[in-house]
């Protein structure tokens, strides 16, 4: 991408039917289950303030989220898939029958950090880019696109920025993970679909490459455009 190109973005879901917002169903479950945002959020190891804001539309949960969000709200398969779906991910078919013990490697592998990568670029807060940077990133991390090669926390994090008002200005748009992350030997790779949240379509495709530290935080992130935005 240019300057403004964010990462990690990926296949759109190809149920449009699900019109009810992601927030309105999270909220929807959380009250039937009796459970306060903060109960919710201790059990599955989110801010409160970050669940507050999935409920309320101003920020994006990513895949992870979700099915942690699901599995402590102890959703029946067919809930589970409708929340994801509503979040824009495709849905748990191959998970939706194991007990939720069974769930946890998928949770915890590649995808899962390629969906929180992809999440920080959709996400608006300043604060909440912040947390989340200093979680993906290792202290002295780098971002490398085809024009841009920052490092260290704050110049990620205004590079997420930069992006945010780059793609504001052009229209309404979010990224997706397509999905398809593999690694090994401390490396991943994964690719990524920025879709119009208007009509759907995709605006760009591309992917990035990680090399990780030993913490299994990302140490440099490395981007590449398949299909370049056309503005």
């Amino acid at each position: 991408m240019s300057t403004s190109y964010m990462n990690g973005v990926g296949r759109r879901s190809g149920h449009a039917h699900i019109r009810r917002p992601v927030g309105e169903l999270l909220r929807h479950w959380r009250e039937q289950r009796r459970l306060t945002q903060g109960e919710l959020a201790i059990r599955a190891e989110v801010s409160t303030r970050h669940l507050s804001f999935v409920e309320t539309g101003r920020s994006a949960p990513s895949r992870g989220m979700v099915r942690r969000l699901a599995e402590h709200l102890a959703l029946p398969p067919p809930e589970w898939d409708r929340l994801l779906l509503a979040a824009g991910f495709s849905p748990d078919h191959h998970l939706t029958h194991q007990a939720p013990n069974e769930r946890r490697p998928a949770m915890a592998g590649y995808n899962e950090l390629a969906d929180r990568y992809v999440a920080l670029w959709n996400e608006k807060d300043p604060d909440l880019v912040r947390a989340a940077v200093a979680e993906l990133w290792t202290e002295d991390g780098e971002y490398v696109n085809e024009v841009v090669h920052v490092r260290g926390h704050q110049a990620i994090a205004e590079q997420v920025a930069f992006a945010q008002q780059y793609y504001a200005e052009r229209g309404s748009f979010a990224f997706r993970s397509s999905n398809d992350a593999v690694g090994h030997h401390h490396t991943v790779k994964f690719g990524w679909v920025l879709v119009s949240t208007e009509n759907g379509e995709a605006a760009s495709i591309g992917s990035n490459f990680f090399v990780l530290a030993e913490d299994g935080r990302v140490a440099g992130s490395y981007q590449f455009i398949d299909k370049p935005p056309a503005f």
